[in-house]
């Protein structure tokens, strides 16, 4: 096996980089919104980060006290 130069800087691997939208913490409410909000500057993580852990946890919590019901039969509540 041979070795070649390297012949100036490493390309990237997207020739530019899109910058992302901003997560939607107001939809999530006056609940969760602020709580998203103020995990991620405590944290210091992402707010689309902190979002997935409190609708996880949200949807975790719910499923204990909903069930869905649909044509008459009933489903557990679960993503």
């Amino acid at each position: 096996m041979q070795l070649r130069e390297v012949q100036g800087p490493p390309r990237p691997l997207l020739e530019q980089q899109i910058p992302p939208l901003p997560y939607p913490v107001a939809a999530l409410g006056d609940l969760l919104g602020p709580a998203v909000e103020r995990m991620a500057d405590v944290i210091g993580v992402p707010c689309a980060m902190a979002a997935q852990s409190v609708l996880a946890t949200a949807a975790l919590v719910s499923q204990a006290h909903a069930n869905v019901h649909l044509d008459g039969r009933i489903y557990p509540l679960s993503l």
